[in-house]
């Protein structure tokens, strides 16, 4: 996996310093001298696909340039309750400093990364691709996407500006699917990716008519076996968790399941000074866990 340190990255990197910190670790600055050094690790204390690291680390490495950072994992490994994930060393002010920002990067990225590889898992039988949304935490979309990735998903479309999604609010305003469907293409540039939502069976039809376009299909399973058989494919209910995912693409490889972080789920993890106890954590883990809502995409040809 690889993450460009692009200026994006880093203004997000420097507001989430500047939000924790303000105008300095208070605590910090009165226990230790500048010039002290001490080494640190992070360790994973559950389960799961790994994300983040490189966010980790250019974290610790803005509050002190001399700071080594040695990885133990790589993003998108699998990683187990107790697995070092990094070494640093470096003054130990900057290191306290960081840790907490630093966390959370690790935490949300590796939690998204862990959920998706489920989703990948459930159907890794199946000629289908896991997909993301819009739905990301504001200013945190180039990141909550890459853990996608890393969790072994794909990436759809990243904004409003490289993809045409018309939902039920365009259908309406358009006056149905036809009409916004002929509109789209009538002024859209070309090559430019077209799907439309469909929430019934006339609906179905109307995308059914129009050729090189995808129909996101939503509503209860009864009814979008009936929207789905317009589409020429297949479907088979799913309860929407990793576990039950195979259920909707058996069978077929016209669908794509997709999710999204809706609120992020977090991968716990801990850091501590080596050869000293270690700080825990723990941050609501289990009530942030089921957050990736599954829906099905029919390609149109």
């Amino acid at each position: 996996m690889h993450l460009p340190l692009s200026l994006q990255l880093d203004r997000i990197i420097q507001g989430a310093l500047e939000e924790d910190l303000g105008s300095g670790d208070v605590g910090s600055s009165l226990l230790f001298a500048e010039d002290i050094r001490s080494r640190a690790f992070i360790q994973a204390k559950d389960i799961g696909i790994v994300a983040g690291l490189p966010v980790a680390q250019a974290t610790f490495q803005k509050l002190a340039l001399d700071l080594v950072w040695n990885l133990r994992k790589r993003d998108g490994e699998r990683v187990s309750p107790g697995e070092i994930v990094a070494d640093i060393d470096g003054p130990v002010r900057a290191i306290l400093a960081g840790e907490r920002v630093a966390l959370n990067f690790l935490q949300r990225l590796s939690g998204i990364a862990t959920l998706t590889g489920r989703f990948v898992d459930a159907v890794q039988d199946f000629t289908v691709r896991i997909l993301d949304t819009r739905k990301t935490a504001p200013g945190l979309r180039i990141l909550d996407k890459y853990a996608v990735r890393a969790g072994g998903g794909f990436n759809h479309r990243f904004g409003l500006y490289d993809g045409i999604l018309i939902k039920d609010n365009h259908v309406r305003a358009a006056g149905g699917v036809r009409e916004a469907l002929n509109l789209i293409r009538r002024n859209a540039r070309p090559m430019l990716k077209i799907e439309v939502e469909i929430t019934s069976v006339e609906e179905a039809q109307e995308a059914a008519e129009a050729r090189h376009a995808q129909a996101a299909i939503y509503g209860q399973p009864g009814k979008c076996k009936k929207m789905v058989a317009r589409c020429h494919g297949q479907f088979s209910d799913s309860a929407g968790m990793p576990a039950m995912l195979a259920g909707i693409v058996q069978r077929s490889s016209i669908f794509k399941a997709s999710g999204s972080p809706v609120s992020s789920p977090s991968l716990n993890a801990t850091t501590g000074e080596v050869g000293d106890r270690t700080k825990s954590n723990r941050e609501n883990v289990s009530s942030n866990s089921r957050v990736i809502i599954a829906r099905t995409v029919c390609a149109l040809t």
